[in-house]
């Protein structure tokens, strides 16, 4: 026993501190991009986790970022400060496309990605009211559908409703004044709903954590693949609103975007885990090859309407 006790004095005595590897930064990319914007992307660089910077410094404003369709056409960006790189032209993504991003900086090298704003066949069927004593304001029920293309699909599913005022922004030429929208707060019991990206790769018969409420629900095409899957959300209009104008927005997500989130959502939840020494870390996805960071396409079909089924503009509102 004597020995056993001097042995691990001994080993203890020999140890030294280890030099930690020098860190090479890697440009990071974060663009998430749809139809309904122009190009905007963010460049940075990456730091050693134990490197004390100021979030300004990480920034890159002397790359060179270009974007490049299927077709070959090309258009570089241009920087705006801070990192945030625009299109100088008036040119959309196109849905269905693949885009390719390149970014090269004099000292970092370079780094590229490829996503596309995937194709999206959604509808929306109808609204109705609902006489139900749990909600003191209106409430309502929402039925929309969704005809599941070829390949391996995800959708999230949003409703707001116009909180009666607008703003301005500047558009391609001029201000235009835009509704502002205040986020719902939706019940469903369709199976296929999930509350985060981090449980459409739970077996079929995983009963989601969250419950049957949502604020933005994912789901993919595991239940419905080539088909078509009507769904029926209900909820209660906004606490004193006396604006009945709602706008459900439903989103094909590419699978890059849903990656990424996914395993950003279970590294939150190693993180924050009891006994995170006992845990594997978790790597958050990236599809950029040579840097780190996201290049991801989605798009959006948003069905703005009132009460009574009714469809409406934002000019309507908003003039």
């Amino acid at each position: 026993m004597r020995y056993f006790v001097l042995s691990l004095l001994f080993l203890c005595a020999c140890q030294f501190p280890l030099e930690p590897e020098e860190y090479t930064p890697k440009i990071v990319i974060n663009g998430v991009f749809t139809p309904d914007s122009l190009w905007y992307v963010r460049i940075s660089r990456s730091i050693a986790l134990e490197e004390a910077s100021v979030a300004n410094d990480l920034f890159l404003e002397n790359a060179i970022v270009t974007i490049t369709n299927e077709s070959g056409s090309t258009e570089r960006l241009e920087h705006t400060g801070e990192g945030r790189y625009r299109t100088i032209s008036n040119q959309f993504p196109e849905i269905g496309q693949n885009y390719f991003i390149k970014v090269v900086h004099p000292e970092l090298g370079t780094a590229e990605a490829v996503s596309q704003a995937p194709p999206l066949n959604s509808a929306f069927v109808n609204i109705e009211s609902l006489d139900n004593e749990t909600f003191i304001d209106p409430s309502y029920r929402i039925r929309f559908k969704i005809q599941d293309l070829p390949g391996k699909s995800y959708y999230q599913v949003t409703l707001f409703q116009f909180n009666g005022k607008c703003k301005s922004e500047q558009g391609v030429d001029s201000l235009i004044n835009k509704p502002v929208y205040e986020l719902l707060y939706y019940h469903s019991s369709d199976p296929a709903l999930f509350y985060g990206s981090d449980e459409l790769d739970e077996p079929a018969g995983f009963i989601s954590s969250a419950g049957l409420d949502f604020y933005a629900a994912v789901l993919s095409d595991r239940l419905f693949e080539n088909s078509e899957r009507e769904i029926n959300i209900s909820f209660a209009s906004s606490h004193g609103s006396t604006e009945p104008y709602f706008m459900l927005v439903i989103s094909g997500m590419s699978e890059e975007w849903i990656q990424f989130d996914r395993t950003a959502l279970i590294q939150d939840l190693y993180h924050f885990a009891p006994d995170p020494i006992f845990s594997n870390p978790v790597e958050v996805f990236s599809n950029v090859t040579g840097g780190l960071g996201i290049f991801a396409g989605y798009t959006n079909h948003s069905y703005r309407i009132d009460d009574a089924g009714n469809t409406w503009r934002e000019s309507d509102v908003c003039s």
